[in-house]
């Protein structure tokens, strides 16, 4: 199993709205989306301020660290490792955000 088969069994959950996140070990049933966000949530995570991207925008960025691979020496690519950059590629964050909302 790879990363696009376990998203295409993710997002094919959610287009159904599977019930998924069991406690087996508490005899719980499954609660879905919402668990997860309230997990997060309450884990302090920053769930509501996540900048999300789409199928499009992750092309966007795959290519721009493939033409950052290149100019780096002919590497296959090169990774983002802030994700703030990742996002400048998008024009997300800043004052000049050009993304559509």
């Amino acid at each position: 199993m790879d990363a696009f088969t376990t998203a295409d069994a993710i997002t094919e959950d959610l287009s159904k709205q599977e019930k998924f996140l069991p406690d087996s070990k508490l005899g719980q049933d499954a609660k879905g989306w919402e668990a997860v966000k309230a997990e997060v949530l309450s884990s302090g995570g920053m769930f509501e301020h996540a900048k999300v991207v789409s199928w499009e925008d992750w092309k966007r960025i795959d290519q721009a660290e493939i033409e950052r691979g290149q100019k780096a020496g002919g590497k296959e690519r090169e990774k983002f490792v802030r994700r703030e950059d990742m996002l400048a590629v998008l024009g997300v964050g800043g004052k000049g955000d050009q993304r559509r909302k």
